[in-house]
């Protein structure tokens, strides 16, 4: 319908682009973030995710609960004033 939307991948990690090159072909765009490439491999989601709370204008998220590194990220997007939907109504910070 929005002619103008994307489908983007952004990848934690460098190398996951090796591992999953037939699943890659329905992305629009493939990204790998520069501020992965200097971090330790246990930290790439969050420093991936805190990324794309910085790159967007709006975040949309599914998080039903606290036990998620996700759940960190909309505390990162709650910090830096973004506006942001939770999809699992019932989640409170």
């Amino acid at each position: 319908k929005h002619k103008s939307a994307k489908v983007n991948y952004v990848s934690p990690y460098p190398s996951i682009l090796l591992c999953e090159r037939g699943t890659l072909s329905a992305y629009d765009e493939i990204i790998v973030p520069d501020v992965i490439m200097t971090c330790p491999p246990k930290f790439g989601y969050l420093k991936r995710n805190a990324w794309m709370v910085e790159q967007s204008d709006m975040i949309i998220f599914y998080v039903p609960h606290h036990a998620t590194g996700a759940a960190r990220v909309i505390k990162i997007a709650t910090r830096s004033k973004k506006e942001y939907i939770n999809l699992a109504k019932d989640f409170e910070l």
